[in-house]
């Protein structure tokens, strides 16, 4: 897919005069990235990613940088329109331990994924999977619930394919995030995606 990054989101200063100035200094943080690419407009920085957790690394690097309230917008999905709406579909490799693997390919497979192997590790079963990028949101943090903390993911992205149609053409049908919650516009930093890793992950 090139350098198609199918996930964007909008940060600014909280003061609106900054705003410009504070997206064209902030451009050489991600000079360079495989994963981020940033762009400056009148809105602010506006950030284009493979997946949340991205986003997590961007609100880093801009948190060291900048001093001082931020505003985020809600993340926005990329998808094409030729003839027929496709939508982003993400490779997601997820390392869990042997006794959780039931319920981590379960949870994938909800989430309209395909699961397309598994391979033998000694720190994790690793298992691969297709799954549409409308999906994921908040997958980080709702996985560890399922693998007692020990759950790690990673995701780039793998294709554009034909997306279910609901009542709105342009929007995709999506199983999970319907009872998923939603991923608002936030101050002061963007979603957390992830979270910290229990100590007492068993092996």
């Amino acid at each position: 897919m090139g350098t198609l990054k199918p996930l964007e989101a909008t940060v600014r200063p909280k003061e609106s005069s900054l705003v410009l100035r504070f997206a064209e200094e902030l451009l050489p943080l991600f000079e360079g990235s495989d994963r981020i690419t940033a762009s400056a407009s009148a809105e602010g920085l506006v950030l284009s990613c493979i997946w949340e957790p991205d986003l997590d690394l961007a609100n880093d690097r801009i948190q060291q940088a900048f001093v001082g309230p931020l505003m985020w917008s809600k993340p926005r999905i990329r998808y094409i329109r030729d003839g027929r709406l496709l939508e982003p579909i993400l490779f997601v490799h997820v390392r869990t331990p042997d006794d959780f693997m039931g319920s981590v390919v379960g949870d994938l497979s909800q989430r309209r994924g395909t699961i397309t192997g598994f391979d033998d590790a000694p720190e994790g079963k690793p298992i691969h999977a297709h799954v549409p990028l409308a999906e994921l949101s908040g997958y980080q943090t709702s996985l560890q619930k399922p693998t007692n903390g020990c759950g790690i993911a990673a995701a780039e992205l793998h294709s554009y394919e034909a997306a279910p149609q609901g009542t709105d053409p342009d929007e995709p049908v999506s199983v999970a995030l319907s009872s998923a919650p939603s991923n608002r516009a936030v101050e002061n930093g963007a979603p957390r995606a992830s979270l910290a890793r229990a100590s007492h992950c068993r092996r």
